[in-house]
């Protein structure tokens, strides 16, 4: 027995263990190859594999060839390989022909990625002998339900949680093997009772999955099985999926289609009377009433792009009364939300998925903030809660990313009016419109799993919400649907819409206004959506934003609102903003498309742009040493962007597509913010400022990619590229795509530190540097178990390898003053003495913190509070990391720890002015004062003050980090050395008064 080359080594050993007889030895070479007799179960996983793997046959060709030949020339990939079948049946077949199918895989996807998913929906759907059992009964029982498995091959959906395969193989022992289609990676996946689980490449089903079940024997099995229809989100990749059905049982066809939304273009259902599965085009089952999907069943959907399908379960989320409220009142809330959640599945197919939020009904805001710290899984600091539920709580209700809350007075008391008739209640109105945005959110991809502590928005990525003139525009559009669908006339309704918003403003100028005009926004709705059955505006939501790949929720695509808006509405943003003014007779024309009123002060100018720019976005930021903002800017477009009074600022330019910054001096772009142009604004603001931009300055690449420890691409990291010493500051941000890889653009000759953000649970990481000449370095980390490994650059790209646990290790603890006192807002941090790892977290009001480490082993803990850096140890704070107390991070579970400050530890400080060589105020420079009694630090402010707190008495020296180079404190200047920097000693006064000038040009002083 022999295997070829590459796969001697990995397969060899599969096929020793098996202890196959001669005649079922596998052997595969260049040009021919043996593989003994097959079983039925044997021949199923070849025609699974070869078939759908490789590309090269139908299921049906696959099996009518075993049948009918003993030798069968079969092309995988580029290669040719001849199968012949000999010799008895064995149960070492099984095992042998896993292992070729696996290696056929293997080859193709290594020679020929383009072919994965050749058969998926085409070839398989075609096979003539395929036979499903789709058909249900319902038990007696409502919380199961009867799936009926027929001899040979079933597609069937699994509806329930989690679940290891192996409980599957012990539920219905009849089954020989079972598949599931990886839309993603465009290959089956699949596990047999007999096959050895080393060589199985499904271990889990998971709720939406699309499977598909061959059961031996001649005899139909009724499989009972839990009914879990609370989760209804199922993610669709571009291409075939098979996925299952977890909406409402019975449902229309052309329901289940709508919900998909427009990206959808074909849609396979199996027939139990024909016994197969007929494919139905998009447009053709628009409407179709009389075709139902039963709960439980697979589809075979194709979508042009990733997709992420509501589906309507019909289940009341969970509802969550705040306050006292009478038993009648609480019937006639969830009879109205019931109401809702009907309304929406009839008339648009969709529902929310209630696994991944609650509704809250309150009384009051006391009430309100109760119960979120009662029922959710991760309840926000019940103090800054307070304070945002106070300034919303003059609205009738509003909805997050988890949750929505409605108020519960806006149901009458007992449900009825005064007379005694059932009353339409305010509530209801208030929940439809909220239950909207809800969708919005979940469409778009913006919501979380409960279970998530964070709501996975991703380190970095621009702001994704559309305005909200089209968010709350949707909402009043979908009332009017309703009362459409309860009678009105839509030419009306529509009509009606159009005069509220006649003679108004310009669409544009409610773009960023915090001011919600529903009149603009619902006129604009109907524009964009003229018809009831219109798709358009969930539509919109399906593309905009992003969506999540993997246990830590990263994110695998990003689509900016306008892009989505010109694709979807097949207009631009300002052809839609004129065509809108033109219909309702905007009032003031001389705001232009772009451009915002806002109160001044203000910096406002035009990016003009070369005409290989046209239709693209630039981000312009305007930023100070006190913060700033932005505005995305379309190329040719005009910019208004609101800044303070007697505060200086940088103007930059963001190029898009994952390229680098531009500062702005005297009309020309510069790579480095210390030759950017000041603009110190007065009361009244800048204007007339010109970027002009001939072409993109950004031209040498950094080529990053991520994989898991189980070799899968990483797709949605986050990648950042910043200067040296400066801590994600003036950086360069992508995502990563599907493959794993992202390639980010900087200024030719740039150093650059190279950072990962792999997690939202863990903090970034840095794992490479780019030289001026261009040279990609790995960060070197320790090789250790759970530790990250980045690889040296091989080939264009630095690889990084991530263990599968990463981020799931827990440090509880709380940070509190020598009297206990809890200390709020501080930072504290946990890292790896060796190699660095580790992460960061701000304490809460009450001076807790809850943090998730890289990985398990031996930390120092540390917290900063204003500036003053000290360590945890168990008799209490200290002021060096020598004298401080590991901790043991472990899988054990959560760890915690309380740090405790000494007596007048961070009492102490040094005080002074950071200085330019000019005699000039460095401004936002941090200034740190490190010594053998510790270290600390702070920025200086606008005028170049500073006041580093100490955390203990000691001697102190001062440096700064400027352009690569230390520069020490000296009493005749700056120096380069510590030995000849000044020494500064603390006992019981502050020290106060010290100039710190710097040298003339930092960046050569060093040299």
């Amino acid at each position: 027995m022999s295997v070829l080359h590459g796969y001697a080594e990995r397969f060899g050993r599969h096929l020793s263990e098996t202890r196959v007889s001669h005649q079922d030895l596998v052997t595969i070479v260049d040009d021919a190859g043996k593989v003994s007799a097959l079983s039925e179960e044997t021949q199923t996983i070849l025609g699974g594999h070869l078939a759908n793997q490789a590309g090269a046959m139908a299921l049906n060709e696959t099996q009518t060839m075993i049948r009918r030949r003993t030798s069968q020339q079969v092309e995988v990939g580029s290669r040719m390989f001849f199968v012949e079948f000999s010799g008895p049946h064995s149960a070492g077949s099984h095992h042998a022909l896993a292992a070729l199918a696996t290696a056929a895989r293997l080859q193709t996807m290594r020679h020929h990625p383009s072919l994965i998913g050749l058969i998926v929906g085409l070839a398989f759907l075609a096979a003539a002998g395929l036979v499903v059992a789709a058909a249900e009964e319902q038990s007696g029982k409502p919380e199961t339900f009867i799936t009926r498995l027929q001899p040979g091959d079933n597609l069937v959906g699994w509806t329930t949680d989690a679940t290891p395969v192996e409980a599957l193989f012990e539920a219905i022992p009849q089954i020989g093997v079972v598949w599931a289609w990886d839309s993603s990676r465009r290959e089956w996946r699949f596990a047999g009772p007999s096959v050895p689980d080393h060589l199985w490449t499904l271990h889990t089903l998971t709720p939406g999955m699309g499977l598909r079940l061959r059961i031996a024997g001649g005899r139909a099995v009724d499989w009972q099985r839990p009914r879990h229809p609370a989760q209804g989100t199922v993610g669709l990749d571009a291409g075939w999926n098979l996925v299952a059905w977890m909406g409402r049982d019975a449902a229309p066809l052309g329901r289940v289609a709508r919900g998909v939304g427009s990206q959808l273009r074909h849609l396979g259902l199996w027939e139990p009377d024909s016994q197969k599965v007929s494919l139905h085009d998009s447009e053709a089952v628009v409407g179709s009433e009389s075709t139902q999907v039963r709960y439980g069943a697979a589809l075979w959907i194709h979508v042009n792009r990733t997709v992420k399908w509501l589906q309507p379960t019909g289940v009341l989320p969970e509802v969550i009364i705040a306050g006292s409220v009478s038993a009648d009142t609480t019937q006639q809330i969830r009879s109205d939300i019931k109401t809702t959640l009907d309304f929406y599945y009839e008339a648009f197919g969709l529902e929310a998925d209630f696994a991944r939020f609650q509704i809250y009904i309150p009384t009051d805001v006391e009430a309100l903030v109760k119960a979120k710290q009662e029922h959710m899984v991760f309840p926000p600091d019940p103090d800054s809660d307070r304070r945002f539920v106070s300034t919303l709580w003059g609205s009738s209700g509003w909805a997050s990313i988890d949750y929505m809350v409605v108020k519960a007075d806006l149901w009458p008391p007992g449900g009825t009016a005064p007379t005694g008739t059932p009353t339409v209640s305010a509530g209801r109105g208030v929940v439809e419109h909220e239950y909207a945005h809800v969708l919005q959110f979940q469409l778009s991809g913006q919501s979380r799993d409960p279970a998530e502590r964070f709501s996975s928005v991703g380190y970095g990525v621009p702001d994704l919400y559309p305005p909200l003139w089209l968010m709350e525009g949707m909402a009043v559009w979908i009332r009017y649907v309703h009362h459409f669908r309860n009678g009105y006339n839509w030419d009306e309704l529509r009509s009606t819409a159009r005069e509220y918003a006649l003679g108004g403003l310009p669409l544009a100028t409610a773009e960023r206004s915090t001011d919600i005009n529903y009149t603009q926004g619902t006129a604009a709705a109907f524009q964009l959506a003229p018809s009831p059955a219109d798709n358009g505006l969930f539509d919109f939501f399906r593309v905009v934003g992003k969506t999540h790949s993997g246990a830590a929720q990263q994110i695998t695509t990003f689509t900016p609102w306008r892009r989505a808006f010109a694709e979807v509405f097949g207009t631009t943003l300002g052809e839609f903003y004129e065509s809108y003014d033109r219909e309702h007779h905007a009032s003031d024309k001389s705001l232009g498309v772009h451009t915002h009123k806002h109160e001044p002060p203000f910096i406002s100018g035009m990016v003009v742009a070369s005409p290989s720019f046209t239709g693209q976005y630039f981000k312009v930021h305007v930023g100070s040493t006190s913060g700033g903002s932005f505005d995305w800017v379309e190329a040719g477009d005009g910019f208004e962007i609101p800044v303070f009074a007697g505060v200086s600022y940088n103007v930059s330019v963001e190029f898009p597509d994952g390229s680098c910054r531009a500062f702005l001096a005297d009309g020309e772009l510069v790579q480095s913010q210390r030759d950017a142009q000041v603009f110190d604004v007065d009361g009244v603001g800048v204007s007339n400022v010109q970027i002009s931009i001939l072409d993109n300055p950004c031209s040498e690449a950094v080529r990053v990619r991520t994989v898991s420890e189980s070799g899968i691409p990483m797709a949605g990291v986050s990648v950042r590229l910043s200067q040296p010493g400066s801590v994600l500051r003036n950086e360069t941000a992508g995502l990563t795509e599907r493959d794993g890889a992202a390639v980010l653009y900087v200024w030719p000759q740039s150093e650059v530190d190279v950072w990962m953000h792999l997690s939202d649970h863990c903090n970034p990481v840095k794992v490479g540097h780019l030289l001026a000449d261009g040279t990609l370095e790995a960060v070197h980390q320790r090789v250790a178990r759970g530790s990250l490994l980045v690889n040296e650059r091989r080939g264009q790209y630095l690889t990084v390898t991530v263990p599968d646990a990463w981020c799931t290790f827990a440090l509880d603890g709380e940070l509190v003053d020598a009297d206990g006192t809890a200390i709020a807002d501080a930072t504290v941090f946990a890292s790896v003495e060796q190699g660095g790892l580790g992460s960061y977290v701000e304490t809460k009001s009450n001076g807790k913190f809850h943090m998730l480490l890289p990985e398990a082993g031996e930390y120092i803990v540390s917290t900063r509070i204003h500036g003053c850096r000290v360590y945890y140890s168990r008799g209490g704070a200290v002021a060096s990391q020598s004298q401080a107390t590991h901790i043991r991070v472990g899988d054990s579970g959560s760890t915690g720890i309380t740090i405790q400050l000494a007596e007048g530890m961070c009492g102490h400080r040094i005080s002074g002015k950071l200085l330019n060589g000019d005699g000039s105020p460095r401004a936002g420079q941090w200034v740190q004062a490190a010594g053998t009694s510790g270290n600390a630090g702070a920025y200086s402010g606008s005028d170049g003050s500073f006041s580093v707190p100490l955390p203990s008495r000691g001697t102190y020296q001062l440096l700064v980090w400027i352009d690569g180079c230390t520069i020490f404190h000296g009493s005749r200047g700056p120096v380069i050395n510590s030995s000849s920097g000044r020494q500064i000693s603390i006992s019981n006064a502050d020290v106060s008064g010290i100039e710190f000038r710097l040298p003339m040009d930092p960046s050569t002083f060093c040299n």
